[in-house]
């Protein structure tokens, strides 16, 4: 989610409204930090399509989480 600026409370926050599994949190971190696709896959020993499947999952928990909280900024999102 390069259209937002992430901060270690919005990752917290996000992390307990969510319910995110341990992958998901160790992607979202990664992720967080401009980790590429291909690091994380390395060094967290996933497939490159594991990691996109779990970043699709990602915005998808956050576009159904962020309505329920007033500090997780909406995202930017083409159509």
């Amino acid at each position: 989610m390069k259209d937002l600026v992430w901060d270690k409370g919005m990752i917290e926050e996000f992390t307990a409204i969510a319910c995110l599994t341990e992958e998901e949190a160790i992607v979202l971190n990664d992720w967080a930090y401009g980790k590429s696709i291909t690091y994380t896959s390395m060094h967290r020993n996933m497939c490159t399509s594991k990691v996109n499947d779990i970043r699709s999952r990602l915005r998808l928990k956050y576009d159904r989480v962020q309505p329920k909280s007033k500090s997780l900024p909406p995202r930017v999102t083409s159509k």
